[in-house]
């Protein structure tokens, strides 16, 4: 397991990655998950997904006009995604980007930022390094982790969240220039030194006792840090209707997206977060509002300040973890079980197919009873 060394590309043309965010700054950071579309890419399901509405939405009102981040972390972001980003001019003249890692499987995370930066990754994990006015550094990853609530799957999210840390404490990186890859390796070695790592993305975070990982390596819970026990669902079907639409009977209401910061950060501290983009784009398909995707986003902001201790309230998490479990199965959303869910959805659907095809016959038998005639 490695990571690969780029640098952030502004307008095309790269940069070399080594810009300053000043101390005492405030920054706001944002992460969400786009949705790439169907899974099968023709004209109609893509126009069931509306891809080419919502991304012009996503870039041109949440990103240009709503929010107008510092950095942005992106996940299930695809060419089209990419090549609307690259002809907005506020774009352009504003931000660095990453590139997509390869377009095998099709969509990728995507890192923009006011900064220039470095940036490690895998695919779907990548790493943006940054130096910090007092010459320290900040590490900023963004993760898409496998999803399912299944165990499998679950022990394959702890696998990927525990490599990304492990990189993180002994940075092994691959580059063709051998001066960016010793950068990259400093900066990793001088963030993780001063606890200056913040993870974020789509971590796929089903079950309830999954946010252990999160304090068994090191790290906080923003939402729990400054928002403690309110819900914060970023899939949450009872409120979106483009999930009750393409997902009929999920009543699964959880918190797939996270951020999260390194305890006792010495550089860096977060004083807000919120919730995005839970209104409806001006496109209607199958008698409703399309929403700019299935997940809700997050933004937070915080302070680059190395006397910035006063400014973070902690979140006891362990002594709050029952509260939060209310008895449920740890292993649980808490909700109906996926297959469950499945199979309400397959029995729908043969249903459906029994009757459409017991209509057939009987419009056949009618057909040819008037025919006979």
């Amino acid at each position: 397991f490695f990571f690969q060394a780029e640098d952030g590309i502004r307008d095309a043309q790269e940069s070399r990655g080594l810009g300053d965010v000043y101390k005492r700054q405030n920054l706001s950071i944002t992460t969400y998950n786009i949705l790439f579309g169907a899974p099968i890419q023709n004209k109609l399901f893509d126009y069931f997904s509306a891809n080419g509405f919502r991304f012009n939405y996503i870039i041109n009102q949440i990103m240009c006009k709503d929010l107008q981040s510092d950095i942005f972390a992106l996940n299930e972001v695809i060419k089209p995604f990419v090549d609307l980003l690259m002809s907005n001019p506020m774009i352009r003249q504003n931000y660095y980007l990453s590139s997509l890692f390869s377009d095998d499987p099709p969509h990728d995370c995507l890192v923009l930022s006011r900064y220039p930066f470095a940036i490690v990754g895998a695919k779907r994990r990548r790493v943006a390094l940054f130096k910090l006015g007092n010459g320290e550094s900040l590490a900023v990853g963004s993760l898409h982790l496998v999803h399912t609530e299944l165990e499998y799957m679950m022990l394959r999210r702890f696998k990927q969240i525990k490599e990304t840390v492990e990189f993180l404490r002994q940075p092994m990186v691959i580059s063709q220039s051998k001066e960016l890859q010793l950068f990259a390796e400093e900066t990793i070695k001088k963030a993780m030194a001063r606890k200056n790592v913040i993870l974020l993305g789509d971590m796929n975070f089903h079950n309830l006792g999954e946010t252990d990982i999160v304090y068994e390596e090191g790290f906080e819970d923003v939402w729990l840090n400054l928002r403690g026990f309110e819900e914060g669902y970023t899939w949450d079907p009872k409120e979106n209707p483009f999930i009750r639409k393409i997902l009929p009977f999920d009543d699964r209401r959880m918190r797939l997206d996270r951020i999260l910061v390194s305890e006792g950060a010495k550089d860096i501290s977060f004083h807000h977060i919120s919730i995005f983009g839970k209104e409806p784009i001006s496109v209607k398909r199958l008698g409703y509002k399309v929403m700019p995707s299935d997940h809700y986003g997050l933004h937070a902001e915080l302070v680059v300040d190395e006397n910035h201790r006063e400014v973070l309230r902690s979140f006891d998490y362990w002594k709050s973890r029952e509260l939060i479990l209310k008895g449920r199965d740890q292993k649980s959303t808490g909700f109906t079980p996926i297959k469950k869910i499945l199979i309400k959805r397959f029995t729908t659907l043969a249903v459906i197919s029994v009757g459409l095809l017991a209509f057939i016959a009987i419009l056949i038998r009618f057909i040819v009873k008037r025919a006979l005639k």
